[in-house]
């Protein structure tokens, strides 16, 4: 079993305080601050750069990096800030039927695809029974497209693993919630890690991190991060149990409808993974080819009010704390800390 030292627990105590400090002192800045300066220091720091970096800046929406698919709207999870905990979850029970999944990936293929698919939006891939069969599809017809499997591990097992790894995945991410960050990792982790993934990858192939994401099949990530359980994260647009208002801080631009293909259980196509209950669909795969819902005229509109930085034309978006950016520079993580 995993087990850690002394003298790196106490580093990583250190390190949390230090972090509970620094972010509390930021916080009191930003009180401080009017809330114009903050929204224009984003614009010109955060949301400006973002949308060079993604070429959207001139209103262009190119093809999405990532296609999730939401394959059973279920999660075992306890999270109090999301509305799939158990604790919380008001959704039919709903399992992706495998016609519409091949019809998915066959139109991706049509296309050439090369970015994430991934089985979570708002759920758990492991209590999905065919995931395996599903991520093998995929693999055999989008050959360079980086399969990502990201679960809380509670139903992850040695044969699991070894069936998904069979199937082609390029990533294996468990987040593990729990308020003891000390905790030890159970035997099967390391089983995975020390008895399973090398039968697949060579020891200099198998990294840690996310991606890459794009046409690059000859490593594996393998990754075990350690979560906070009861910590309140964004709002998830009016949807997350502990966090019912939003921050007080300005929000503006937001990548998601230009990065994103979000895909529930019965086929319809959300804007962005925060829209828990696909409230606002931009339309239905039962109905439409994946590349008519990415271009039809609703989607269009969402990304040209976001790009204009208006959250408050969109209900889902108008309750949303979400950043709408990923990727920061230094003073960007700055303004952000301050304005959580």
């Amino acid at each position: 079993m995993n087990t850690e030292n002394p003298t790196t627990s106490a580093m990583r105590s250190r390190k949390r305080i230090i972090k509970r400090i620094t972010t509390r002192s930021l916080n009191l800045i930003g009180h401080c601050v009017p809330s114009f300066i903050w929204k224009n220091l984003q614009d010109i720091y955060i949301y400006s750069p973002r949308k060079k970096a993604l070429g959207i800046d001139s209103g262009f929406a190119p093809l999405f990096n990532s296609v999730l698919f939401e394959v059973r709207t279920r999660c075992n999870g306890t999270c109090p800030f999301c509305a799939a905990s158990t604790q919380f979850e008001k959704r039919k029970d709903t399992i992706m039927p495998k016609a519409l999944y091949i019809k998915v990936i066959n139109e991706l293929k049509n296309e050439r695809y090369k970015g994430r698919i991934a089985y979570h939006v708002n759920n758990d891939p492991l209590l999905f029974p065919d995931l395996p069969e599903f991520v093998k599809y995929a693999r055999t017809n989008l050959p360079s497209a980086w399969i990502q499997i990201l679960t809380n591990g509670k139903l992850l097992t040695e044969t699991i693993a070894d069936r998904l790894m069979s199937a082609g995945i390029n990533e294996l991410t468990i987040n593990l919630y729990s308020d003891d960050l000390g905790l030890q990792m159970s035997e099967v982790l390391d089983k995975i890690r020390e008895k399973i993934i090398p039968q697949y990858y060579q020891e200099k192939q198998i990294q840690h991190g996310y991606g890459p994401g794009i046409g690059n099949t000859k490593i594996f990530r393998f990754n075990v991060f350690r979560q906070k359980l009861n910590v309140v994260k964004s709002s998830r647009a009016g949807t997350a149990p502990n966090k019912r208002i939003k921050s007080r801080y300005p929000r503006g631009f937001c990548e998601h409808p230009f990065t994103q293909f979000n895909i529930t259980a019965d086929g319809r196509v959300a804007k962005c993974c925060a829209d828990f209950y696909f409230s606002d669909p931009m339309g239905n795969l039962k109905e439409q080819s994946v590349m008519e819902i990415w271009n039809e005229e609703r989607f269009q509109n969402v990304r040209k009010v976001l790009l204009e930085g208006n959250r408050d034309s969109i209900e889902t978006c108008r309750k949303c704390d979400y950043y709408g950016a990923k990727e920061f520079s230094r003073f960007g993580n700055l303004i952000r800390l301050c304005t959580q």
